[in-house]
C-alpha cells in the first residue's frame, strides 16, 4: 500500500514500474508498441497532437479529458504518462500527510527531526 502513495501525476510509466516493482503492460486498453491506428480505434483522436520539427519520428497525443498523453516513436506508442492539466499537483505537505496517514504517525514535523 505504501508503494502507491508514492506515485505523482506526471510520472511516466518507467517510473511507475520502479516505484511499484513490477512492469505495466496496459493502461486504459493501450498497451506500449501498438500503433497510431489502433490507438485511435479505442481511445478516438485526441485533443490535441503535438509534433517537433527536430524529432520527426515523435508524436504526442493529448488527451485533456482523461488527464493523459501517449507518445509515440515511429507511430507506436513509446511511453505513456498521466497529468493534472488542471494544475492540481499533490504538494509535499499533501505527500506527507498521506505517508504519515499509511505509518500511523500524524505529526509530520516530527519525522523531520529524525
Amino acid at each position: 500500500m505504501e508503494k502507491y502513495l508514492l506515485l505523482k501525476l506526471g510520472m511516466n510509466i518507467s517510473e511507475v514500474e520502479k516505484v511499484l516493482e513490477e512492469k505495466i503492460t496496459a493502461v486504459d486498453g493501450i498497451k506500449i508498441g501498438m500503433n497510431m491506428n489502433e490507438v485511435e480505434k479505442i481511445k478516438g483522436l485526441p485533443e490535441k497532437i503535438e509534433t517537433s520539427d527536430e524529432f520527426p519520428e515523435m508524436v504526442d497525443w493529448f488527451y485533456y479529458s482523461k488527464n493523459i498523453v501517449y507518445y509515440f516513436i515511429d507511430n507506436k506508442v513509446d511511453d505513456i504518462s498521466f497529468h493534472d492539466f488542471n494544475g492540481n499537483y499533490f504538494t509535499n505537505e499533501d505527500i506527507e500527510k498521506l505517508l504519515n496517514a499509511a505509518d500511523g504517525v500524524y505529526e509530520y514535523e516530527k519525522r523531520n527531526y529524525y
